[in-house]
């Protein structure tokens, strides 16, 4: 059951970014996702067995999505998330500090027609996500841990799609 539930959602991954892109060359989608489970609330903490885990799901939900990029922050914990993924694919990791949200975004606007990860924070995911026009945006709770969403932004349609990937957060 465990499996045909993350291949379901692999495929809804997938034919979301194909989707999204079937119809413009100037579609960009940007996968957003907080950083997988922390070994401890300390600020410099590792992931934990669940969250490397839950990067691996990250990785068997994403590896057919054709991502092209990785954003992370200078955490370890966003860089552990997006690791398994990274090296699978040879795919290039951004690194922009947790405090340069608005950098962030203009970075990802300036990608148009990409597909793009971003592993980020309970309070950076919403604020990227209002920073494209979605207001209000979606609360990450401190431990909800498989939230993912999905931006598609044309020029005159911008879509958000929320699911869930690896095990149910508590």
């Amino acid at each position: 059951m465990k499996d045909s539930a993350s291949l379901i959602l692999a495929a809804l991954v997938v034919l979301s970014l194909i989707l999204g892109g079937c119809c413009s060359s100037t579609v960009t989608t940007i996968v957003l996702v907080r950083h997988a489970e922390r070994l401890n609330n300390t600020d410099t903490t590792p992931l934990s067995l669940p969250g490397f885990q839950r990067a691996g799901a990250l990785r068997h939900a994403l590896d057919s999505a054709g991502i092209q990029t990785i954003f992370v922050t200078e955490k370890l914990r966003t860089q552990q998330t997006a690791e398994s993924l990274r090296v699978a694919h040879s795919l290039p990791l951004v690194q922009i500090p947790l405090a340069e949200t608005q950098r962030l975004v203009d970075s990802l606007r300036s990608r148009s027609g990409q597909k793009l990860l971003v592993v980020g924070h309970s309070d950076t995911v919403p604020q990227i996500i209002e920073a494209f026009g979605f207001s209000p945006p979606p609360t990450i709770g401190g431990t909800e841990f498989d939230r993912m969403f999905i931006l598609t932004l044309r020029k005159n349609a911008n879509r958000l799609l929320q699911l869930q990937y690896g095990a149910k957060s508590p």
